[in-house]
């Protein structure tokens, strides 16, 4: 996509995220259409079902340059435990909140299991700051009163983390080759305890389904709306489209039919899954159809599977209305002036890392 934009290639919609085809930088090089009369005209659909957050924390200079998926909003980090082992050593893990909580834990399993690693894999600081750029070490704090803008890995919070980990690395809790370490082969194995993701309703449940074994969760924080998570999904119109209207009709389609939502989704009825009641289905096996729910559309318009809770929809609802927002949700810092030396800081960064 990176290709065929720069190339001036038109196109329609392509999915856009902060993680993926970047949706501000392709916005500034001007990739995308602006969206703002189209929304107006044609999107009114989606105004209506769409939490606010999304479009106000998604413009670019004051403008919506694509539509976020109306998923999850906010971010909440979380301690995941392999359940089958905290059981088994007696492990209260709603004791789990700080990085430095998890020790007694942490040392109970590895004196029980010596050729398991307690933190399988590279985790990631959660540090409480809101990051003007993704994977540049400046930001502000969460319960900022002043915006001041800091480097993050000179605060306290920063070498606390570093400290703690160096700590849990020598005490064997963590691989040896940590650092580099590719693979999740200990999720297959059970081998090992704790690590941290991010969280979306019945994720225990979700997580549980796909590793065949018990998972439980512990938040770290509270629901937080950031910007990288209001742009996480999103679709865009190419700047050089043919058809900007019919684009923007068709966005409302997926935001507000249940019929074009599930059918681009699930695929036909009867070939590719069967209903089993007005809101529930159930796949086909190798009916040849996938789709990525996340990243396009409306998702509350989304079928169930048979053993998903019945008020699976209303508890994102929950979730998203229970987030508070992040202090710099809606800035989007241009770096235009600035890419020498962001180019600069992350080559820094990076070596940093590897030394």
């Amino acid at each position: 996509m990176q290709v065929i934009a720069a190339s001036g290639e038109p196109f329609d919609i392509a999915f856009t995220s902060s993680w993926a085809f970047p949706y501000v930088e392709n916005a500034r090089k001007g990739y995308f259409l602006e969206l703002d009369e189209l929304l107006d005209q044609y999107g009114q659909g989606i105004k209506e079902v769409l939490n606010p957050a999304f479009l106000e924390g998604s413009k670019v200079n004051g403008h919506n340059y694509a539509i976020p998926t109306n998923k999850e909003l906010p971010a909440q980090a979380v301690w995941r435990f392999n359940k089958e082992l905290a059981d088994k050593y007696n492990l209260n893990i709603s004791e789990a909140t700080t990085l430095e909580s998890l020790e007694p834990m942490l040392k109970k399993v590895k004196e029980g299991e010596p050729d398991i690693y307690p933190i399988p894999s590279n985790i990631g600081p959660f540090l409480p700051y809101d990051f003007v750029l993704e994977g540049i070490p400046v930001g502000v704090k969460l319960d900022t009163t002043d915006y001041k803008v800091v480097n993050v890995w000179d605060t306290p919070e920063a070498k606390q983390t570093f400290e703690t980990m160096r700590k849990y690395y020598l005490a064997g809790y963590l691989p040896p080759d940590v650092a580099t370490k590719q693979g999740d082969e200990h999720l297959k194995t059970g081998k090992w305890l704790v690590d941290k993701q991010h969280t979306v309703p019945f994720a225990d449940i979700l997580w549980t389904n796909e590793m065949q074994y018990p998972i439980a969760s512990t938040p770290i924080h509270e629901p937080i709306v950031f910007n990288w998570s209001v742009t996480g999904s999103m679709q865009a119109i190419s700047a050089n489209t043919k058809y900007p209207k019919q684009a923007m009709q068709f966005l409302n389609l997926l935001n507000t039919d249940p019929y074009l939502r599930n059918l681009l989704n699930y695929g036909i009825e009867g070939v590719h899954y069967n209903k089993l009641s007005e809101d529930t289905y159930e796949p086909i096996p190798d009916s040849g159809y996938s789709m990525a729910s996340f990243t396009l559309g409306n998702m509350f318009l989304l079928y169930k599977l048979k053993d998903d809770p019945a008020d699976k929809w209303e508890q994102y609802e929950a979730f998203n209305n229970s987030a508070k927002n992040a202090p710099l949700l809606g800035f989007q810092f241009d770096p235009t002036n600035v890419m020498t030396e962001l180019a600069n800081v992350k080559t820094r960064s990076t070596s940093s890392v590897r030394r």
